[in-house]
This record gives structure tokens, sequence and C-alpha cells, in this order.
């Protein structure tokens, strides 16, 4: 439960294989997979 509180919080960032689970477990086919790429590609932006 840490790593999902830590996530929540901002302290970590989930890993890919973390979020492919939950989309399919939740049933958001790709959701949480494309908001992450998204969130990769603004933090390399920054660089």
């Amino acid at each position: 439960m840490e790593q999902i509180s830590s996530m929540e919080c901002g302290r970590r960032t989930p890993q890919p294989e973390f979020l492919k689970v939950a989309d399919e477990l939740r049933d958001y086919g790709v959701l949480l997979a494309v908001a992450a790429e998204d969130v990769e590609e603004a933090k390399n932006a920054d660089g």
C-alpha cells in the first residue's frame, strides 16, 4: 500500500507495468498508461 500512497502523493512515479495492470483491473482500456506517457513527455521536455 505504501507504493500506491506514494504515487497518490506524487512522491513516486508509477511504473508502466503497474499502470497496465491497473488499467486492466479497472477496465479503463489504456487510460492510465496514456496519461503516464503524457507525464513522461512533459518531464522530458522540462529537462
